[in-house]
């Protein structure tokens, strides 16, 4: 039996309506945030199977209504992972991504949690605008997503409490790590725009550590890394007097 466009434009407002609730939902309930953005993606043009894919997620919500997240009292440079860092706000970025999963599309979804002083801030789940073609791409491009949000929320973050905040972004594969790590794009030409200004936060650290060991710009007759040491040096001397206590 055919229905009618009516009724049809019905099931596609309510489809929306529901779907803006849950989207205002899914910031304190992180285990949605997948389901949530493949049927959002049907909001323009609800189909059959994302309405059966959502009364299930409703279905789930109904049994799972009583979920929440706790959030704890900050200490000291307590993070989710790193324990005694050298400032009191620490800030990590836990990234992923499913790579080629999608059997439809083969792209693959980027997700990030981002933690302040352990407790969980924010979360994210999108899809790539590319299919990429290696787990190292997919990686690095949820990397990058990841470090953009949480460089905002950092800043978020510093204008509420203005003081010094530590960063730290966790990631489980090591081939994306050393490509961000390296200068340059190498042979993976196609995620330049992607990889030099992340490459630009780690080669800091680079510098800093150049400037300890003396190293100077021969015809500039100037010692690399000097602004790059001044704003590190408050986090070694930190550090120092925690280790002192």
């Amino acid at each position: 039996m055919k229905m009618s466009h009516h009724a049809l434009l019905q099931k596609r407002s309510s489809y929306r309506s529901v779907m803006g609730l849950l989207l205002y939902l899914a910031r304190d309930r992180p285990d949605l945030m997948f389901s949530l953005k493949e049927v959002a993606g049907c909001m323009s043009c609800p189909t059959l199977c994302a309405l059966q894919s959502l009364r299930k997620l409703v279905g789930h919500l109904k049994s799972s209504g009583g979920m929440g997240i706790k959030l704890v009292p900050p200490e000291f440079g307590h993070g989710k992972w790193k324990q005694g860092g050298e400032l009191y706000w620490l800030a990590e970025t836990f990234s992923d991504s499913d790579w080629a999963a999608n059997k439809s599309h083969r792209k693959s979804t980027s997700c990030a949690a981002h933690h302040t002083n352990s407790s969980l801030a924010n979360a994210s789940s999108r899809t790539q605008r590319v299919i990429t073609l290696s787990s190292a791409e997919s990686e690095l491009r949820s990397m990058v997503s990841g470090c953009a949000d949480a460089i905002f929320i950092k800043r978020c973050l510093q204008f509420l409490v203005p003081k010094s905040k530590e960063h730290i972004h966790w990631v489980d594969n090591s081939a994306a790590r050393q490509l961000v790590a390296r200068q340059g794009v190498g042979k993976i030409r196609h995620l330049s725009g992607k990889i030099f200004w992340i490459q630009a936060r780690v080669q800091a650290r680079l510098l800093t550590l150049l400037h300890m060991l003396g190293a100077m710009d021969p015809e500039a007759h100037e010692m690399l890394g000097q602004e790059e040491d001044e704003q590190a040096t408050p986090k070694f001397q930190g550090q120092k007097n925690m280790k002192t206590l």
